[in-house]
């Protein structure tokens, strides 16, 4: 019989962590154990806590920001680590920009790069990639470098059907996933049924949680361009929670269709 692999998700409550302990609990075969940032009430290098941890198969981490925090968390585990996975962002390519100023020369940038696409990621892609790797380990290939994953171009495309207003927040791209998709085997998820599972989350959890409903109300108005803009927004909160209260949420169509 094969033993059971632990697991430690650094950041596990977090939007990516929650939903590859979601994938690894419908997997089956480990155990896992979630740990949040916060504040540290012991010292965490103590002798006897170290003696007390487990050997770790795999180390998921979501939440270190620079190499120190990677370094930290090693030391802590005491060295009992099989594999570590690190989960980053396309924002560490923008460290570089911090050295520029220090170079003395022109950096050359094409035209196209100010044009260029955009690169988004699905969070159930980032948790799938995360299971490959694992299962690669197990086969004893272990992959090993970085691997950039995302959208892909069609994201792009299909935001120039309804895009009105564009906001600050991802500027450049597209990162490249063609060593992920050459080493990996990685598929991005096709956009339309990231799409349909991100409404459909979305919906049911405006119904579920009137309170988070107000902040993003809050926050969305602020956003809005214009008075004509702010207006219609309420006009579509209002619809949507008067179709909630006639029993049309997502939730509640599934319940209806199911056999009794």
């Amino acid at each position: 019989m094969t033993s059971r692999e632990n697991v430690l998700l650094l950041g596990g409550n977090g939007l990516i962590g929650s939903e590859t302990a979601a994938q690894l609990i419908a997997e089956g075969g480990s155990d896992l154990t979630l740990l949040s940032r916060g504040t540290r009430y012991f010292d965490v290098g103590h002798a006897r806590l170290t003696a007390q941890l487990p050997r770790w198969d795999f180390v998921v981490d979501f939440s270190a920001l620079q190499a120190s925090d990677v370094t930290s968390v090693l030391e802590a585990l005491g060295g009992k680590v099989g594999h570590y996975i690190y989960i980053s962002s396309d924002s560490v390519y923008e460290a570089w920009l911090q050295y520029l100023p220090h170079v003395g020369r022109p950096v050359p940038v094409t035209s196209t790069v100010n044009t260029c696409a955009t690169s988004y990621v699905y969070v159930g892609d980032v948790a799938r990639v995360v299971r490959t790797v694992m299962g690669r380990v197990r086969a004893g290939r272990p992959p090993r470098g970085a691997f950039n994953i995302s959208l892909g171009p069609e994201l792009s495309r299909c935001l120039k059907l309804i895009i009105i207003y564009t906001l600050p927040s991802v500027t450049r791209g597209p990162i490249s996933i063609a060593r992920a998709r050459r080493e990996l085997d990685f598929e991005p998820t096709p956009w339309p049924t990231v799409r349909k599972e991100l409404v459909g989350f979305y919906l049911d959890a405006f119904h579920r949680f009137p309170k988070e409903r107000q902040v993003i109300l809050e926050n969305l108005q602020h956003m809005a361009v214009d008075e004509e803009h702010r207006q219609r927004l309420k006009v579509a909160f209002r619809e949507t929670l008067e179709r909630g209260s006639a029993g049309e949420t997502p939730a509640a169509q599934q319940k209806d269709a199911a056999p009794a």
